[in-house]
Parts: structure tokens; sequence; C-alpha cells
């Protein structure tokens, strides 16, 4: 079991329109079809205890309880798996308390807009400045508008800018934070790029496939080494990955 990691607080901010604690963290990855070559298993699973921490899980889902490419293992069913308690909320305004816990998942609606109530949305964003951690999964497509208005309303500065990263089997750098367990080859469909906070993995191009917003507990590569990533996918985080 994953185990449960401390709360800290850390600051983030859209512009000037919110203010987060330093240590609250938003991931969000932007295509569902990624998974780790070595593993034969959702990237997600490369970033588990070490990088979330917590066993206090709320799945707030925006139309479908599958997360990656229904040919592989779902992200839902690995951490139910290994005994983690997840409780799930299907409604636009979220009914589920998010006070205490340890990570909170949003997957979104894929190709369409982004959903969520502005009251579910307020209460996202509060949960974040209060030093929460959120994972953000979501393929917007042409819908990319309306994410980065969701991604704003939540305090993010991060965006989607409607072009792609290419798709195939790509390396990643041995011994970084991406792959700690030594797996080093990522297999991703065309991705959606990402703009705002700090590279972790960008294309031979250059173009963001991970990037994070104070990530406090990432090993962040240098830039000398992000070169070398060479893999296709659309993450993003805020601060230290803990999932709700």
């Amino acid at each position: 079991m994953i185990k449960k990691a401390s709360k800290y607080l850390a600051t983030c901010s859209l512009m000037t329109l919110l203010s987060f604690n330093a240590n609250a963290g938003l991931m969000a990855i932007g295509d569902v079809d990624a998974m780790n070559t070595g593993f034969r298993q959702d990237n997600f699973n490369l970033l588990d205890a070490a990088r979330f921490g917590g066993d206090n899980i709320a799945w707030l889902d925006g139309g479908t309880n599958y997360v990656f490419d229904s040919r592989h293992t779902n992200l839902q069913n690995q951490w139910s798996n290994n005994g983690i308690s997840i409780t799930y909320d299907q409604t636009n305004d979220i009914s589920t308390s998010l006070i205490d816990r340890d990570l909170v998942i949003v997957s979104l609606r894929y190709f369409t807009d982004a959903g969520f109530s502005q009251l579910g949305r307020d209460k996202l964003a509060d949960y974040l400045s209060a030093g929460g951690n959120m994972l953000y999964v979501s393929q917007p497509g042409g819908n990319y508008i309306s994410h980065n208005d969701f991604l704003a309303d939540i305090g993010s500065a991060i965006r989607y800018t409607g072009s792609f990263v290419g798709s195939g089997t790509f390396n990643v750098q041995a011994g970084s934070s991406y792959d700690p367990a030594g797996n080093y080859l990522f297999e991703l469909g065309g991705v959606n790029e990402l703009t705002g906070g700090t590279v972790l993995v960008s294309d031979g191009l250059g173009k963001a496939g991970v990037v994070c917003e104070n990530c406090n507990n990432i090993q962040v590569p240098e830039p000398s080494t992000l070169s070398l990533f060479a893999i296709f996918i659309s993450l993003l985080s805020y601060r230290k990955f803990k999932m709700q």
C-alpha cells in the first residue's frame, strides 16, 4: 500500500487570480494513449509511492472510468488492486468532501468539454489552495479551450496549445525521476502539447509533454538533461504529486 504522505503548503498562482500553497500539487495528463512499454502498464504506475503517497483517494470522474487505453490496465484498477481506498464521485458539483484527501484524480471527458460546474471548480481550487494534490487526466483534442478555462478556474497557469506532439515508442533518460524503476521505454499516441510550468519531458523538437508547477517533490532534471527526454506524454503537475 502506498504510504501516506504529509500535507504541505505552497504557492502557485495563475497570474494574479489565485494563490496556492507552495506544496499544493497538480499533475495533468493530456492524453489517455500513454503507457510504459517496460511495464506494459499505465505510465502512472511509475509515479506511485515516491511521487504521490497516500492511500486516501477521491476519484472525480467526468464521464468515463477508463483513464487509459482499454488495451492496458487502467489506472483505477491499479490503485484498487493495491489496496488503495478510492471514493468515486461523478457529480459536476463534487458532492464528496475533499478534506483530508491525499489525492484527487480528475478524469475528464475525452474530446469534449472539461465539465464540472463552477461550484465544483471552486471546490477543487479551494482544495489545492489548502495544500491538496490533484492528478488531471484529459484528452481535450479540439476542446482544449474549455480545458484551459478549467485549469484557469482552479488556479493553474499551465495550458494546452491545441497542437499535438508525435507518437511512437521513445527512450526515457535512465535514472530520471519520471521512471525510477529503470524501465525506460514509453509508447504514446499523439498527445496534446502543454505550455507553462517547468518542463520535465519534451520531444526532439522541444515541445513540452510533461510540465509541473511548484514541483517540490520531483527531481527536476537539469536543463542540459531535458533534451535527453524523448517521450511524448502530456502530463502536468503542480507540486508534490499526491493523488486523491
